[in-house]
């Protein structure tokens, strides 16, 4: 929001410096983000008459004028056509910065012609894009005036960040009137009279709504004036909008767009001659449109809109139609004042994506009370500069009631803000802001004026006192400082989780941070229904619930990088999980997903393998070592929970009831729900089930001088026989020499029993003290193969 100072003092009577207004602004929630002044770049400009206009004796385009600026006379060549003796003209002096080229003007020599000034055009001074000339300045002036001072735009900018709930100070009006509450000045009265109209209106006014939409707009004014001149706006006017930003369009236009700044209740004029028939104020229909002022063409069905009988003329609150607008060549027009529904504005607003001055004013709520008030102000405006014959006023409906009572008890400040102000202090600051006051013993009832849409509570009145009392007021207290927690596990941030995540990257994972919410058809598919989960106040619709895993988030991220292209994923996030059955109902888990394949295509490998169930493995595996773990000696079970594959996924336990991760492929319903394409594997280790970490150094690679030993065995086992827990039963023979187990063949088909497979193994004995004896070995075979038949029931398969 922009206003000059002189803008200002029309609705305040002060005699504060502009510098002491900007910090009071700023002192009660309406921040100054600039000032500055429009004669700035403008003001060594002076105002000279030409005395002598004589032709360049080398130039037949040039003229060489000898200018007056009352203390001196100076030489000037200049090639504009108008340049003659007895006009005055605006000057620059050398040393001046021409504002259009931001070049300093120095002395010259024009085809062997001194020039020692320039007289400038409104281009050149960035006034507009006048260039056909030089400035004529009216013979009034004074010489030796800065034209800057005879222009009147020798007046500061404020340009002040107005936040949404604080439609009133959309004009200067409701600044004005907040400065005054602040003791900056005293609040001028607001004049505008009614004008009495000679005739009734040829136009007349419906509102056409059905039951369901009457509040769109419950109060319309309007009259006719006929026989205006649309001639251009006063200088002054002028003035003030260009400084502000404001486009300067022609008499009508321009002072309905000034009274939208000046007083906040925007306003519109239609040029009468163009509309068929009388107006009505209801809803677009199926196949309606307008051609609006911006040059564009909007479908405007369901939206309200400004009609005449043969289609929509304008969109209510928001902007006018090209056909009906006001041009140089309007003679009769038909005034209009009227309150919108806030919401409904905002609405079309979005809906449309048009932004206009009138929309940012009624979707945060005008003052019903102005309505007619800026009617009667706009009409003696046109008629005092325009000229016309004004009809009696168009009224349908009523200003809607806004007659709102709060109740602000007297303890209520201290107790919620901490800040001591006197009671008598609070209840003057409402009285000032214009709130009707019934005073109790215990507390205040504060009648909410019609402009503030944004006070509802006590704690919105707390605020209306806290920032008159002034912001900057309030002392300086430090926040205690929180308690360190001992168990630092608890933290996302911990250190170990830091570690988790690290060793995910390392493992080549793109580590995500996704939201903690997610949708509840999403949720439906990995947790069974928890009203614990359900926001009450969602941002959105689409992050209603609150994630029971990681999974979902990272999916919907894979699903929506496979429709731009993007197939092979490695996807991890750590964080927190939520859900009634968790201690503390939150839990730390690590997630990751992977799909494609497991590395890019080469020359070397077009067709490289896609991702499997044992690629998650392997990487959950990963982590768990990173936590201090060995995985090797942990148990695999078969219960995954249903959104993974049930025969392609495993749980991580350690012992029969504490389960620390689940690995495997995604279920193909759960994958068609994302519209994910191809196999995607995933796992997630749940951190709060594990031992408190390991940490030590790492041992130091030892090289030993002993020769390894390697044996294989193959054994006939039931089908149900996990590979895991015979790679773990064939290690437990001895720790010690035996280094690593592996298998390297499994086998169901010909010359194998019904219900039976055949698993291969390769065993590395490692020696440490002595090499290895044959009969050692032989000992070592024996009592891996009897420890199989006792676990397992295997039988040592020979050859």
């Amino acid at each position: 929001m922009k206003f000059t100072h002189s803008w200002l003092l029309d609705h305040l009577d002060t005699d504060l410096s502009v510098t002491r207004i900007a910090e009071i602004l700023t002192r009660i929630g309406l921040e100054v983000e600039e000032m500055g002044n429009p004669a700035t770049p403008i003001k060594d400009i002076l105002v000279g008459r030409i005395l002598e206009a004589d032709r360049h004796p080398n130039a037949d385009k040039l003229q060489v004028c000898l200018v007056d600026l009352g203390q001196r006379k100076l030489q000037v060549v200049c090639g504009a056509p108008n340049a003659r003796s007895g006009i005055k003209v605006a000057v620059a002096l050398p040393g001046t910065v021409i504002p259009a080229t931001g070049a300093v003007l120095r002395k010259g020599n024009v085809r062997g012609i001194d020039s020692h000034a320039m007289m400038c055009s409104i281009r050149e001074l960035c006034l507009g894009d006048d260039h056909d000339g030089i400035i004529e300045v009216p013979s009034s002036v004074e010489i030796g005036t800065f034209y800057a001072d005879y222009l009147g735009v020798n007046d500061t900018v404020y340009h002040i960040n107005v936040t949404p709930n604080r439609g009133d100070c959309f004009g200067v009006r409701g600044v004005a009137r907040d400065l005054a509450a602040a003791g900056a000045g005293v609040l001028r009265s607001l004049t505008a009279g009614e004008i009495p109209g000679s005739f009734v209106s040829p136009i007349s006014v419906a509102v056409d709504f059905t039951q369901t939409h009457t509040h769109r707009c419950t109060y319309f004014t309007g009259r006719y004036v006929r026989g205006v001149v649309n001639r251009p706006s006063p200088q002054w006017m002028q003035n003030r909008m260009r400084a502000c930003g404001i486009k300067v369009i022609s008499g009508l236009v321009d002072i309905t767009n000034y009274l939208a700044f000046d007083v906040g209740q925007p306003t519109h004029v239609f040029d009468a001659q163009t509309l068929k028939g009388n107006m009505h104020v209801r809803c677009g229909r199926e196949g309606e449109s307008l051609s609006a002022l911006d040059d564009l063409v909007y479908p405007v069905a369901g939206h309200t809109v400004i009609a005449d009988d043969s289609k929509p003329i304008s969109l209510a609150g928001i902007m006018g139609g090209k056909d009906t607008g006001s041009y140089d060549t309007t003679t009769d027009v038909f005034l209009e004042s009227a309150f919108f529904n806030p919401i409904t504005t905002a609405e079309t607003g979005r809906m449309l994506n048009i932004s206009s001055d009138a929309r940012t004013r009624f979707e945060r709520g005008t003052d019903p009370l102005m309505v007619r008030f800026t009617l009667e102000k706009a009409t003696k405006m046109i008629v005092d500069h325009c000229g016309g014959e004004v009809s009696h006023v168009v009224e349908v409906g009523k200003a809607p009631s806004t007659k709102t009572s709060v109740y602000l008890p007297a303890s209520f400040v201290a107790t919620h803000t901490g800040v001591a102000i006197p009671w008598e202090e609070q209840q003057k600051t409402l009285s000032d802001l214009a709130f009707d006051l019934k005073v109790t013993s215990e507390g205040l009832h504060a009648h909410v004026p019609t402009w503030r849409h944004d006070i509802a509570v006590a704690a919105d009145l707390c605020e209306e006192i806290l920032r008159i009392h002034g912001y900057d007021t309030i002392p300086h207290t430090p926040l205690p400082p929180l308690p360190i927690s001992k168990q630092g596990q608890s933290s996302v941030f911990s250190s170990d989780m830091m570690r988790l995540r690290r060793k995910a990257v390392t493992m080549g994972f793109y580590e995500q941070i996704t939201w903690s919410f997610m949708r509840e058809a999403d949720q439906a598919l990995f947790a069974s229904k928890d009203d614990d989960l359900v926001l009450r106040n969602p941002i959105s619709t689409e992050l209603g619930v609150m994630r029971p895993s990681l999974l979902p988030n990272l999916l919907a991220l894979l699903g929506r990088n496979q429709r731009r292209g993007k197939m092979n994923h490695r996807v991890c996030e750590a964080g927190l999980v939520f859900g009634s059955h968790y201690k503390n109902r939150q839990e730390r888990h690590v997630s990751g997903v992977l799909g494609g394949r497991v590395f890019e295509g080469s020359w070397r490998n077009k067709n490289p393998e896609a991702v499997s169930v044992y690629d998650a493995k392997a990487m959950l595996y990963g982590l768990v070592a990173e936590w201090g773990l060995d995985p090797a000696t942990m148990q695999i079970g078969w219960t995954a929970p249903p959104y993974f594959h049930p025969g392609r996924s495993g749980v991580l336990m350690l012992g029969p009831k504490v389960t620390v991760g689940v690995f495997g492929e995604l279920h193909p319903r759960v994958l068609g729900h994302y519209d994910i394409k191809g196999t995607v594997v995933g796992f997630e280790l749940f951190v709060d089930a594990l031992p408190r970490a390991r940490v030590s150094n790492p041992k130091a690679y030892e090289v030993t001088n002993l020769q390894s030993v390697q044996r294989d065995f193959a054994f006939l086992l039931h089908e149900s026989v996990p590979a895991g827990g015979l790679i773990a039963t064939v290690r437990s023979v001895s720790k010690r020499t035996i280094a690593d187990v592996r298998v390297f063949d499994v086998y169901v088909g010909e010359n194998i029993p019904q219900g039976k497979k055949s698993v291969a193994l390769s065993v590395i004995f490692q020696p440490v003290v002595t090499t290895l004896t044959e009969a050692e070995i032989s000992d070592l075979s024996a009592l891996i193969i009897t420890a199989v038949a006792q676990k397992h029931e295997g039988i040592c398969r020979d050859g």
